[in-house]
């Protein structure tokens, strides 16, 4: 039988805890089995990391929260105007409008940065 490559670790009680847990979750036969399995699965993740250039889920919710945020004010802006019917829109407003929309994306951008640091 040829030699296996041994790796000894010291934890604290804490971890050993959570690794004997893990080992009666899965009915493992041994801490050495859940031991290597959880370091298998950590190291595909972290290989998978960092070759993987797409977007993280993080990165897309914090999108989907920041375009929420500037739908939030569109639709407000649409209610006032609702509200008074009779408003015929002038033409020239148009560029009006679109200004007022970059800077409902702008606000957007950082009402998102504030949720994300935990600041709103």
């Amino acid at each position: 039988m040829a030699n296996k490559n041994r790796v000894q670790v010291m934890c604290d009680d804490a971890l050993y805890k959570r690794l004997e847990a893990e080992k009666e979750r899965t009915q493992a036969s041994s801490i050495s089995d859940v031991g290597r399995e959880l370091w298998n699965f950590a190291l595909i993740i972290r290989e998978r990391a960092s070759e993987n250039k797409s977007r993280t889920v993080k990165e897309m919710l914090e999108e989907i929260l920041m375009k929420e945020y500037q739908n939030e004010t569109t639709i407000n802006q649409i209610f006032l105007q609702v509200l008074e019917p009779n408003n015929n829109i002038d033409p020239s407003k148009i560029d009006i409008v679109k200004s007022k929309l970059k800077s409902y994306k702008e606000d957007a951008q950082v009402r998102t940065e504030k949720f994300i640091e935990e600041k709103e």
